[in-house]
């Protein structure tokens, strides 16, 4: 899935230098600097028609909400405890947490699943981006395991707290 965020952005960038934009992709530290830096790219690239950026932001922050989930699995040292695996001694707090409300095994089939989506709507959306369509080609994929919000809510969200961060105006009494 994250491989198609990468030829998404690739699409989207293509008046520019494919080097540049291969090299600028590649200079992020991690999958989710990139994910936040392709939602950034997408919203502002004026070539994108918005229900296609909309759709791209919803999927962006389901894969990176689905990340966290795929990383406690992957970073986590597990221990077969008899019937069930339990995160082990040097598992972080905070995976420990969420391993032990969402167990690893209840949940692998429906992360798998819902990866695969993923991968096929983001794959969607690059050729939506390519074709320069106006709307996406693809029906949005109904995830088990992410509670991924409407793309509208979420620019809402994302501006209100763009507002809220900058210095309010001081009103002088005299």
């Amino acid at each position: 899935a994250h491989s198609w965020v990468y030829i998404a952005f690739l699409h989207a960038a293509r008046n520019d230098s494919h080097e540049a934009a291969r090299d600028l992709w590649f200079s992020f530290g991690s999958d989710k600097a990139q994910r936040d830096f392709a939602a950034l790219y997408f919203r502002r690239n004026s070539m994108i028609k918005p229900p296609i950026k909309r759709a791209l932001v919803w999927a962006l922050n389901a894969l990176g909400e689905l990340s966290t989930l795929r990383n406690d699995a992957a970073h986590t040292d597990m221990i077969w405890a008899y019937d069930r695996l339990e995160p082990g001694i040097l598992s972080r707090d905070q995976a420990r947490k969420r391993m032990e409300d969402r167990p690893f095994e209840d949940n692998w089939r429906h992360l798998r699943g819902d990866f695969s989506a993923l991968s096929n709507y983001i794959m969607d959306l690059a050729y939506d981006v390519l074709m320069e369509n106006t709307w996406p080609s693809a029906k949005r994929p109904r995830l088990k395991l992410s509670r991924a919000e409407n793309a509208k809510k979420q620019e809402r969200n994302r501006q209100a707290k763009q507002k809220a961060r900058r210095p309010q105006p001081q009103s002088s009494r005299g």
